[in-house]
């Protein structure tokens, strides 16, 4: 041994070491090689270089506390805290360090809490996807979260109140304090989802550059009347009500479809050339003053379609298009210097039109 200081030294063996040591003073070495037992007083202090007791083979209690002012390293495959409180003073727990740390190395590490027969609860990082997996349990945050993309199955925000709000792309949705999720710039354009009352909800889309009520479109559902409301502008523009019955422009819709006093189906459209374009309307008007063969397109081939035609006829002859089908199969015959009404109605089971007229007015 190098050097030994002791008040008391005890112990017996070779020169070069020490197979019992017994010391109530100071222990200095560059290098202690024990066989059994170092036991020092309360008082005692060993300073060593190296101190290895893995040759001891059995466990090392400590009673007190124990400072370590360097590096504590610890090789083996688990390290047990028993212990309610385990402090980092500094900064950082790392996870998954190896020699040439990867994405691969670090997959499967992360926190895992143990819950017996409840099932175990864990925090780990995914290779796969690269995002962290939370399992066994919930997230409850308590002031925000930051950051990019949020993924996952559900998203569960409970206790939504005139302070608890759930706002994407936006700091301050501008609007009333009932709002439960507001997706929106920061000018407020953008799609606020409402739970207002107890029995009713709503879908509010604005684009507004200020704060207030100012929304373009609104989807709202009425449980006191089971209705559903698409309106714009504030104004109702569809109503379907709690029996099914839709109304357009009207709040009270009289019948299965109601398109309200005052309104037509379609506007009327005047045929350009020969062509009858069904995607345009259901009511066309055409002024014949010459020979014309009239042609007709976009045919819905998924429902029932019908159409008007109303001909000013002043002169020349007309031909119809081979898929209208006429009474009899005789095409109606026109009187210069009137009107005619000529209908036609199809179905998606054929591309012809069973044809009808009404002839010969004056006016």
């Amino acid at each position: 041994m190098s050097q030994t200081k002791a008040q008391i030294l005890q112990g017996k063996g070779t020169a070069n070491t020490v197979e019992g040591l017994t010391a109530s003073g100071i222990v200095t070495a560059s290098a202690f090689d024990v066989g059994t037992t170092i036991q020092i007083g309360n008082a005692g202090v060993i300073t060593a270089t190296s101190l290895d007791v893995r040759t001891l083979g059995g466990d090392i209690n400590v009673g007190g506390a124990v400072t370590i002012s360097g590096n504590l390293r610890v090789d083996g495959t688990q390290t047990i805290v028993n212990t309610e409180t385990l402090d980092v003073a500094d900064k950082t727990v790392g996870i998954g360090s190896t020699t040439n740390p990867s994405n691969t190395t670090a997959d499967g590490a992360g926190i895992e809490v143990y819950g017996g027969a409840d099932g175990n609860k864990s925090l780990l990082w995914s290779q796969t996807g690269e995002k962290w997996i939370l399992s066994g349990g919930a997230l409850s945050v308590g002031s925000s979260i930051t950051g990019g993309n949020i993924h996952g199955t559900d998203l569960d925000v409970t206790n939504v109140n005139a302070s608890d709000r759930v706002l994407i792309g936006t700091t301050d949705e501008g609007h009333a304090s009932a709002d439960d999720l507001t997706i929106a710039t920061s000018g407020h354009t953008g799609m606020t989802i409402r739970s207002g009352t107890s029995n009713s909800g709503s879908i509010y889309f604005s684009s507004a550059t200020s704060g207030g009520n100012e929304y373009n479109g609104y989807i709202i559902y009425n449980q006191t009347d089971d209705s559903l409301r698409f309106g714009t502008n504030e104004n109702d523009r569809i109503r379907i009500s709690g029996i099914g019955s839709v109304g357009i422009s009207t709040a009270a819709p009289r019948g299965t479809f109601d398109i309200g006093d005052g309104n037509e189906v379609s506007s009327q459209v005047d045929v350009a050339a020969v062509d009858i374009d069904c995607s345009k309307g259901n009511f066309f008007r055409k002024q014949v003053a010459g020979s014309v063969t009239f042609t007709i397109s976009n045919v819905p081939t998924t429902s029932v379609y019908s159409f008007t035609l109303l001909i000013d006829y002043s002169s020349g002859s007309i031909a119809w298009p081979g898929t209208f089908l006429w009474p009899d199969n005789s095409a109606p015959t026109l009187t210069t210097g009137k009107k005619h009404l000529v209908m036609g109605v199809t179905n998606p089971n054929t591309s012809n039109f069973r044809m009808s007229y009404l002839v010969n007015y004056t006016s």
